[in-house]
C-alpha cells in the first residue's frame, strides 16, 4: 500500500480538508501551497468539480488568498448550478464561490453568491446544505458591518442552528454556537 496521497487528486482536496478540521491546519496548508504551485490541475473528470470545492473549503478555512484568487474564475461562472459528480453531491457551487470571494475580501460578491447558494439549496430542500450557506452568509454579514448585516447575520445564525440541530448536521451547530458565542472570527479559527 502506498502511503503518496497525491496519487489521486481528488483525495488530496479531502484530505486537505480532514487535516484543517482535525485541527492540523498548518499540515493542509503546505498540502494547499502545493496545490496552488500545481494550479490545481486535476483531469477534467466527474470528480473535477467537487475536487475544487474542497480545495475552496480548505482555502477559506485557512484563509488563503493566492488560492482563493486561482479557484474563483473557475467556479464563479458556475454559481447557480449544483456540483454532482455522479454519486453525491458538494452543494452549490455558489457556495464555495461565496468562500472564496470572502476570503479575497470581496464581501459583496460573497453576500451574492452564498444567497444564490442559500436559494438553490432552499428550492432543493436540502437542509444541510442550506445550513452551510445561511452559516457562511451569515459569517460575511458580520465581517461587513453595514446597517442591518448584523441583525440579518444573527437570525441566519438562529436559523442555521435550529435546521441543522433538527437535521443531525454537528459540525455545522457547532460552527454556528461558536460564532453566537465570538469565538471564532474567521473560519481557520474554529477547529
Amino acid at each position: 500500500m502506498t502511503t503518496d496521497r497525491s496519487i489521486i487528486p481528488a483525495y488530496r482536496g479531502a484530505y486537505a480538508l480532514c487535516l484543517v478540521e482535525g485541527g492540523r491546519p498548518s499540515e493542509a496548508h503546505a498540502l494547499l501551497d502545493q496545490e496552488v504551485a500545481r494550479g490545481f490541475e486535476h483531469p477534467n473528470t466527474l470528480m473535477l468539480g467537487p475536487n475544487l470545492m474542497l480545495w475552496s473549503e480548505v482555502a477559506g478555512q485557512l484563509g488563503h488568498e493566492p488560492a482563493a484568487r486561482l479557484l474563483l474564475p473557475t467556479l464563479a461562472p458556475h454559481t447557480a448550478r449544483l456540483e454532482h459528480d455522479g454519486v453525491g453531491t458538494r452543494g452549490s457551487y455558489g457556495h464555495s464561490a461565496g468562500i472564496l470571494a470572502a476570503t479575497i475580501g470581496d464581501l459583496d460578491s460573497a453576500e451574492e453568491y452564498l444567497g444564490s447558494a442559500l436559494r438553490l439549496h432552499e428550492r432543493l430542500g436540502a437542509p444541510f446544505f442550506t445550513a452551510r450557506s445561511m452559516t457562511e452568509l451569515s459569517r460575511v454579514l458580520l465581517r461587513r458591518k453595514r446597517p442591518g448585516d448584523t441583525e440579518r447575520a444573527e437570525a441566519l445564525l438562529a436559523e442555521s442552528l435550529d435546521l441543522a440541530e433538527r437535521h443531525g448536521c454537528a459540525l455545522v451547530a457547532a460552527r454556528v454556537r461558536a460564532m453566537q458565542e465570538g469565538r471564532v472570527g474567521s473560519p481557520s479559527a474554529e477547529f
